[in-house]
C-alpha cells in the first residue's frame, strides 16, 4: 500500500512538472508578442491551484456562501481584518466592481458576520478583533437571482424575497407597493429585536443592464428602483449598516 501511494504521490508531481514545463514553453512564445506579464501572472495562478491540490485544499471555484465554504473546508484568504474596519468606521457603502471580483462572497460574509455566527469565523482575523458578536436583523436581497423581461418580473423577485422575511416579522395589509412594504419590513424588524436593521443588496443594477438598449425599459426599471432605495435614506435611523454592490456606478 505504501508503494501504491508513493507512485500516486510520484505520477501527480511528475504531471505537474510536465504541465508546468508545457506552461513556461508558451509564456516563452508569448514574450516575443509582448504578452509575457500575463502569461506570467497566469502560469503563477495555475501553479497555485495545483499546489492547493497537492496539499488537499479545496479551492473555492463558483462558491459565493461564506457558510458553505467555512463548513465544507474550502481554502479561503483572509480579508476579515477588512470587513471588520468597513463595518466599524462606516454605515453605508456601495460598491461597484466587474463580474467575479468577490461580491456576492463579501456580502454572504457580511451576512454571517452580523447574524453573530462566530463559529464561522474561528481561526480568522475578526474572531480576536470582534468582541461583542451582536446580532442583528438581517434583509439580503440578491437580483441576480433571475432574467427580467419587464418591470412585472422585478417587481415578482423583490416580492419573493420580502415575503420570506414577512413571514418571520410580521407584514402590514395595508402595504401595496413593494418600497411601503420595505419600509414596514425594516421597522418591524427593529421592533421585534430591538437591534437596528442590516441590509445587504447584491448586484442592484442587473434589471438595468438586461435592459442596455431599450431606454423605455431602462426608465421603467429605474423608477420602480429609485423609489425601492429611496427606503434607505428615510428609514435612516432603523438601519445599523447598508451595502449595495453592483457592476455600474
Amino acid at each position: 500500500m505504501k508503494i501504491k501511494y508513493h507512485f500516486c504521490n510520484f505520477l501527480t508531481l511528475a504531471s505537474i512538472s510536465l504541465f508546468s514545463m508545457f506552461l513556461h514553453r508558451i509564456s516563452d512564445r508569448r514574450d516575443l508578442t509582448g504578452q509575457g506579464s500575463a502569461s506570467a501572472s497566469n502560469i503563477f495562478c495555475v501553479k497555485f491551484l495545483l499546489y492547493l491540490g497537492i496539499m488537499g485544499k479545496l479551492y473555492p471555484v463558483g462558491i459565493q456562501n461564506f457558510e458553505s465554504l467555512r463548513r465544507d473546508g474550502f481554502f479561503y484568504v483572509d480579508k476579515t481584518a477588512l470587513m471588520y474596519r468597513l463595518v466599524t468606521t462606516g454605515r453605508y457603502y456601495f460598491l461597484s466592481r466587474p463580474r467575479r471580483f468577490g461580491k456576492s462572497l463579501l456580502i454572504s460574509t457580511l451576512e454571517a458576520y452580523f447574524q453573530g455566527k462566530r463559529e464561522l469565523f474561528d481561526g480568522l482575523a475578526v474572531a480576536s478583533l470582534e468582541k461583542e458578536w451582536k446580532r442583528y436583523p438581517v434583509i439580503h436581497l440578491d437580483l441576480n437571482a433571475k432574467k427580467f423581461d419587464g418591470p412585472e418580473d422585478l417587481i415578482r423577485l423583490i416580492d419573493r424575497q420580502l415575503l420570506v422575511l414577512e413571514e418571520e416579522y410580521g407584514k402590514v395589509k395595508t402595504d401595496e407597493t413593494i418600497d411601503d412594504r420595505f419600509v414596514s419590513l425594516i421597522r418591524n424588524m427593529n421592533g421585534r429585536t430591538g437591534e437596528r436593521v442590516v441590509i445587504l443588496v447584491d448586484e442592484y443594477d442587473k434589471p438595468l443592464l438586461q435592459a442596455i438598449g431599450n431606454d423605455a425599459l431602462q426608465n421603467e426599471y429605474r423608477a420602480i428602483l429609485k423609489a425601492f432605495y429611496g427606503v434607505l435614506k428615510s428609514m435612516d435611523g432603523y438601519i445599523r449598516f447598508a451595502l449595495l454592490t453592483g457592476v455600474t456606478k
